[in-house]
């Protein structure tokens, strides 16, 4: 799926009108700064799981509770039939260098 990503609105799609939450420790940037990039890009955030959410990134983490919590919830929202993107930091970093790069 990732891989057809070619155009502008593909990336600027990605974020746009999506809700992000983030578990783990991001190793780049703090959780505001993802925050405020996701913001930026068009994007929502969200500090819990719900719902609503759309997308959780998953970065490394120390606490494994709180990691195992919001991925297993994750995959009980799907498994109720929404749709929730579960992707590494990696991969929300190189979404986000393309939303500004094509």
């Amino acid at each position: 799926m990732w891989a057809s990503l070619v155009s502008k609105k593909d990336y600027v799609d990605f974020f746009r009108d999506n809700t992000f939450t983030f578990t783990g420790k991001l190793n780049l940037m703090d959780r505001a700064e993802a925050f405020r990039f996701v913001k930026l890009c068009g994007g929502g955030c969200s500090k819990n799981l719900t719902k609503r959410t759309n997308v959780l990134v998953v970065g490394s983490f120390r606490h494994k509770e709180c990691y195992r919590n919001k991925y297993h919830a994750a995959l009980k929202y799907n498994e109720q039939g929404q749709n929730i993107k579960i992707i590494s930091e990696d991969l929300f970093y190189q979404m986000l260098l393309m939303f500004f790069l094509v």
